[in-house]
């Protein structure tokens, strides 16, 4: 027998396809060498080194996640100070990372929050609107600041607000003039 033999193994309307014969050696030579098996353990060890312990280590998602949350808080503020044409006050806490939306329902458009605002309802029912950060998640500074009926804000200067997580730390920045809430 040849070293390399090939068969025409099917006939189908004129058409054949080549099957390659395997000899005893070819057969022997199947497998996987030992090199290869210990580079696929290097590559798996470095992996569980590296990659697992982050799926852990979930205040970096959770920092994230709470950004992505504030910030559409405070465009929502923003909507509703316009919608309502009231002041609607946005209220960052450092003692538990929270923030908090109220509202000037008696129309007396103080220029600063004020405790006779009544907590502003979120989005899907009565309940007050306010999220606090989730575990090893850091709310910063510990501010508080007015949407006016214009949509704009009662802030001099840009406000940043920063949410930190373990190895995450995410701004989010709110225009004085215009009350335009954006990361950078």
């Amino acid at each position: 027998m040849g070293k390399l033999c090939w068969l025409v193994h099917f006939y189908s309307d004129n058409a054949y396809i080549p099957m390659l014969r395997l000899t005893p050696r070819r057969l022997a030579a199947a497998g996987f060498t030992l090199i290869e098996l210990i580079m696929v353990l290097v590559i798996i060890g470095v992996l569980a080194a590296i990659a697992i312990p982050r799926f852990f280590e979930k205040s970096g998602f959770d920092a994230a996640g709470f950004a992505d949350q504030t910030l559409s808080m405070v465009q929502y503020a923003q909507k509703m100070a316009v919608a309502k044409r009231r002041n609607v006050c946005v209220t960052l806490t450092a003692a538990p990372n929270r923030i908090a939306l109220s509202y000037d329902a008696a129309g007396t458009a103080l220029p600063a929050c004020d405790p006779a605002y009544i907590a502003l309802p979120s989005p899907s029912g009565n309940a007050a609107y306010t999220a606090t950060a989730p575990n090893g998640v850091v709310l910063a500074p510990a501010s508080a600041f007015i949407f006016m009926p214009s949509g704009s804000s009662n802030l001099a200067a840009p406000l940043t607000i920063t949410v930190t997580g373990s190895d995450v730390a995410r701004n989010i920045i709110v225009e004085p003039r215009t009350g335009y809430a954006h990361y950078p």
